[in-house]
């Protein structure tokens, strides 16, 4: 059983009828007001906690890391910087924009081209790109004479490094 010392006595926390939280027990947890199927509960969160506002840190050495291989390569932070600032160009809103460590690399050093489509590209395009206007497109910069014909197959597979080129422009 799990026990704690509070003011020189040991305090058992669980019995039949209530629940006791050593004073020492912080939760820490991070929402994004994007994510549509939490509003309910990251609504009652906001009234029930006390909430401290984190920015986005572009000069976090930590998420200061390479994504791409040999034949390609970007930093992670100079890419965020491109695509956040478009992302509220297009939205007028911060929602929807990625924090520094939206993904990590596995081994420190870098996050391999896969990983960052996989996981960078298809946020972008589920959540950023299916609702915009046709004219203020977050991927309006490789296909500006397609408009809304692109799809994310053709995101996901041949034009993606060409993409990649014209975001970091």
């Amino acid at each position: 059983k799990f026990h704690y010392e509070k003011d020189g006595k040991t305090i058992n926390p669980v019995s039949d009828t209530k629940i006791a939280l050593p004073p020492n027990l912080n939760i820490l947890a991070t929402m994004n007001t994007s994510d549509q199927s939490l509003f309910p509960m990251d609504s009652a969160f906001k009234r029930r906690f006390d909430w401290e506002y984190v920015p986005i840190n572009y000069e976090k050495a930590e998420a200061d890391f390479i994504v791409g291989d040999a034949s390609f390569n970007f930093k992670w932070l100079d890419f965020l910087k491109k695509v956040n600032a478009d992302i509220y160009r297009v939205t007028q809103s911060e929602d929807k924009q990625m924090g520094e460590f939206f993904i990590k690399p596995k081994n420190k050093d870098y996050v391999t081209l896969d990983e960052f489509r996989s996981k960078v590209l298809f946020y972008l395009w589920d959540s950023v790109y299916k609702d915009e206007l046709d004219s203020k497109l977050v991927f309006h910069f490789a296909y500006p004479e397609k408009g809304p014909d692109v799809t994310f197959q053709r995101l996901f597979n041949s034009d993606f490094i060409e993409i990649l080129k014209k975001m970091l422009e």
